[in-house]
C-alpha cells in the first residue's frame, strides 16, 4: 500500500528511521557541546529519553525547549539523571495533533469576534 505521495509504507519506514538516527546524532552533539569538560551526556539524561525525543521532536527550538523541560523537571524531582519517564511527561499528550494556527485566529480568539468580521 502505497501513502504519502506515492512511496512504499516500507521507504516511508526506512526514511523515518534515517530521520531519527540523524536526529539522535544532532541531540548528541548538542548535548556534547554544551555539557562541560568531562561531564558524560549519560550522566544528564538517559539514551532512553534522547531516542524519544528524536522520535517526537522534529527541530532545534523544540529539542532545546524539551532538552529544558526534562533537565528543569528532572532537577524539581531530584532525579538525575533525566530518564524517558519525565521526557515523556514533558510533552504534550496532544503534541502531534497540533495545528498551525494564524494570526487572524489568534486576533478572533482575543477580541471574540467571527473572522467574517475581522476581514472586513
Amino acid at each position: 500500500m502505497s501513502r504519502g505521495g506515492g512511496l512504499p509504507a516500507e521507504a516511508l519506514l526506512d526514511l523515518r528511521r534515517r530521520l531519527d538516527e540523524d536526529t539522535r546524532a544532532y541531540l548528541d552533539w548538542l548535548l556534547g557541546e554544551c555539557a562541560e569538560d568531562g561531564v558524560e551526556v549519560d550522566s544528564l539524561i538517559k539514551p532512553a529519553a534522547l531516542d524519544l525525543m528524536a522520535m517526537r521532536l522534529s527541530t532545534p527550538l523544540q529539542f532545546a525547549e524539551h532538552l529544558n523541560r526534562a533537565f528543569d523537571a528532572g532537577f524539581r524531582m531530584g532525579q538525575k539523571p533525566s530518564t524517558a519517564d519525565i521526557v515523556a511527561a514533558t510533552l504534550a499528550p496532544d503534541f502531534d495533533d497540533l495545528e498551525p494556527i494564524s494570526f487572524l485566529d489568534v486576533l478572533c480568539w482575543l477580541r471574540s469576534h467571527r473572522r467574517t468580521l475581522v476581514r472586513s
